[in-house]
């Protein structure tokens, strides 16, 4: 039987200008993959954890926000550090 997670009635922000953001929706997660993203979604296990989303912000599919603008060129680069030399014997 799959591993399901459903994330019930939020603002769903799914980066598709065809699809767009969907106020009032859900995210169903199956095994690990986002599966179904609309409104009024249900799953299909019996057991599945439900979470309701109210007053919260689902970006399926995007994982560690707070680290993702950096890689978009949004923050400043880290600047770089030279790597310890490795010596005869040690673990580096």
């Amino acid at each position: 039987m799959p591993q399901e997670l459903l994330v019930k009635g939020r603002h769903v922000v799914t980066v598709d200008p065809d699809f767009g953001d969907l106020p009032d929706g859900d995210v169903l997660v199956t095994d690990g993959v986002v599966t179904a993203v609309g409104f009024d979604v249900e799953p299909t296990a019996a057991d599945a954890e439900v979470i309701d989303a109210r007053g919260r912000l689902v970006i399926p599919g995007l994982v560690d926000t707070h680290r993702a603008s950096s890689l978009a060129g949004l923050a400043p680069p880290c600047p770089s550090k030279p790597r310890p030399k490795a010596t005869s014997g040690s673990n580096i």
